[in-house]
């Protein structure tokens, strides 16, 4: 597996899962949106793909909050939890955090702030755990932006917030098509990550073998 994947994010997608998840058979994917990336992997090649989306548009089968997903998904099930937050800010989007005894429980959209990635990220860093089996592999796809003109680095908002969790690997994708150059003081962002994590104490035994 080489560290920078280029091409269209399904064929990278595919590559990941192939290379991190050889064996893996039930997958969660909790921001599954239309399911673009799922189009290039082989339906028949899991027992079980279960999907949710907050946005009560999206084509997926469940719609629940990151909060409230141990309430509705088998514990200790899955070997990987798929997370592709929003990385745009001042941009419409769903509310994806939150606890069930939240009043204002309903998806609801916002404009999404670098906060928003934090309480996000610390949400599923208290619920993947449980939802996760012995050996389950966490992947978290996101890209850095700009806000104002200010560089924001999503992938460290990731890491840093995901305490119940050690960074295993990271991938860089970079995507065919970037469009003309833009920007006239500062880099084009044309590249993303997949953040590979581990549980921590299971990094510890495998560092240990």
């Amino acid at each position: 597996m080489l560290s920078i994947l280029i091409g269209e994010q399904p064929d990278i997608f595919k590559a990941v899962l192939d290379f991190y998840c050889p064996k893996g058979k039930a997958f969660l994917d909790i921001t599954y949106g239309h399911g673009k990336l799922w189009t290039s992997i082989d339906p028949e090649r899991y027992d079980v793909l279960a999907t949710n989306d907050v946005n009560p548009e999206s084509l997926a089968h469940n719609h629940f909050r990151i909060g409230e997903l141990p309430d509705h998904f088998d514990k200790n099930k899955y070997d990987a939890i798929i997370y592709d937050p929003p990385y745009k800010y001042n941009k419409s989007s769903y509310i994806l955090f939150g606890q069930k005894d939240d009043r204002d429980w309903r998806p609801r959209t916002t404009l999404w702030q670098p906060k928003d990635q934090v309480k996000s990220a610390g949400a599923l860093n208290v619920v993947a755990p449980i939802l996760l089996g012995p050996e389950g592999t966490l992947i978290v796809k996101i890209m850095d932006t700009r806000l104002e003109g200010k560089l924001i680095l999503n992938d460290k908002i990731i890491i840093d917030n995901l305490t119940n969790f050690t960074l295993f690997d990271r991938v860089v994708y970079i995507r065919n098509l970037v469009g003309i150059f833009r920007q006239k003081k500062v880099a084009q962002t044309a590249h993303g990550f997949y953040l590979i994590f581990k549980r921590r104490e299971l990094l510890r035994g495998l560092m240990n073998l």
